[in-house]
């Protein structure tokens, strides 16, 4: 009884697959005017929310600069996950120090030749909060507004010079990589 029901099932299932895919190779003649009507109701429904949902997603983002355990291939990588890498870039200003596991760059005003590499991010506002938690900020850093040697304006990670003043400055994180990207 149970193989008749299974065999009238799968039977079933193949006569009803069949007159759906005989109905989908007929072509039904439209007008000019009727293909024209269903294309821009099709774009009055799909552009201007698209359009408005990727300008509110881009104006949205963030820029972060990040130049120790966060850039790509180190440890701590995977706290920017679902952030865009934008790309390297460098900020004057600072100088970087090793912690051990991590760095910590300090502002120098009175340095001209001051200068920190890294990668730049675009990232949500929810990953910037998760990114504050992460980076202890503002207890172990500080989170600045500081600007691009190309002018467009970062967050930025940064410590306070007591914290490292018993410590080794370095010129990249980790120590021994080479600079990629220099302000001009």
């Amino acid at each position: 009884m149970l193989y008749r029901q299974l065999r009238t099932s799968i039977a079933e299932r193949s006569r009803v697959a069949d007159q759906a895919f005989s109905r989908r190779r007929t072509i039904t003649a439209i007008s000019t005017s009727e293909a024209a009507r269903a294309i821009n109701r099709a774009m009055v429904m799909t552009s201007p929310a698209d359009d408005a949902d990727s300008a509110a997603k881009s104006a949205a983002l963030e820029l972060v600069f990040v130049y120790g355990s966060l850039k790509r291939g180190m440890a701590n990588h995977r706290q920017l996950a679902g952030a865009s890498f934008l790309g390297s870039a460098s900020v004057a200003g600072l100088h970087l120090y090793d912690l051990g596991p991590f760095p910590m760059a300090v502002l120098v005003p009175d340095d001209p030749e001051a200068q920190l590499l890294g990668e730049l991010y675009g990232v949500s506002p929810q990953l910037l909060k998760a990114l504050d938690r992460f980076e202890g900020a503002p207890r172990l850093y500080q989170r600045q507004r500081h600007s691009l040697c190309d002018g467009r304006a970062v967050w930025l990670y940064v410590g306070r010079p007591q914290q490292v003043r018993h410590v080794r400055r370095i010129s990249v994180w980790p120590p021994g990589l080479g600079a990629d990207t220099e302000c001009h």
